[in-house]
């Protein structure tokens, strides 16, 4: 049986040039000195562009808009609901994912009243059940 192949491609060094390197559909991109933020930086960028659906948005945004970290996790929240039930109850599991999200919203999330309202009276509402 053979080995399976690895999807995700690697952080690789280039021996030459102390480049870092990523092959991708069969092509060198070298993002930088091995090692360095900005090649890590690089690298990730490049792997999420690689592996995102193209023309699955499930939250739309038009070409230069924003979307502030509140907003996901409402999105999430949203999904969150329906997803984590069983027999029509929600599951310890959601509870975990507000716990784990609310230090995101305090380093994060950028309190507008307009875009977050809904933000705040929902997802602090459920957290207290």
């Amino acid at each position: 049986m053979p080995r399976p192949r690895n999807k995700v491609p690697s952080y690789l060094l280039h021996p030459r040039s102390g480049q870092a390197r990523v092959r991708i559909n069969g092509r060198d991109v070298y993002l930088g000195p091995f090692g360095s933020a900005k090649s890590k930086e690089a690298y990730a960028r490049l792997i999420a562009e690689q592996f995102s659906k193209e023309g699955d948005e499930s939250l739309p945004l038009r070409q230069g808009e924003a979307v502030s970290i509140a907003a996901l996790i409402v999105k999430y929240d949203d999904f969150a609901q329906a997803y984590y039930t069983k027999d029509g109850r929600p599951t310890d599991e959601r509870y975990r994912i507000k716990a784990a999200c609310s230090p995101l919203l305090r380093l994060y999330a950028r309190w507008r009243q307009s875009s977050n309202a809904r933000f705040r009276s929902a997802f602090h509402e459920r957290e207290q059940c």
